[in-house]
């Protein structure tokens, strides 16, 4: 019976595990090699802001010029282009932006709650399994 019990336990440490892990993340406009874009690898729209940035054209470069710099050489190339063109297609490339933001990469999240999502503040008492109304939000 205990056994049991442990496997039961062990089953749902793991499910609640899997349940509570963040989703694979997309990237987000500004990270290396997208000054123009959002998702999981650069864009072929990117390599062209990074071309016109590198010719002496207004870009989305001229905010955040590190994220333009994929080889890290200090400055906004068409070499940079071309590796962020590169990646857009497939190809096995890594970019390196060095863009020292100076503090921790994360300084807030916010978390919004969903259809059954509920707060558990401590273990167990008054504040435990409260209901939390859909689309309500806490930032830490």
């Amino acid at each position: 019976m205990t056994r049991s019990i442990s496997n039961i336990f062990a089953a749902l440490l793991i499910g609640g595990a899997v349940l509570v892990a963040p989703a694979t993340s997309l990237a987000d406009k500004g990270d290396c090699g997208q000054p123009s874009s959002t998702g999981a690898t650069p864009k072929t729209s990117d390599a062209q802001t990074i071309l016109k940035a590198a010719v002496g054209q207004d870009t989305d470069c001229d905010s955040t010029p590190c994220v333009c710099d994929v080889n890290s050489n200090g400055s906004i190339t068409t070499p940079d282009a071309l590796q962020v063109l590169k990646k857009a297609v497939g190809q096995d490339v890594t970019l390196t932006c060095d863009c020292d933001t100076g503090g921790p990469g994360c300084t807030s999240a916010v978390f919004d709650s969903r259809t059954g999502s509920d707060l558990d503040s401590g273990w167990t008492g008054i504040a435990h399994d409260s209901e939390l109304p859909i689309g309500a939000s806490i930032t830490v």
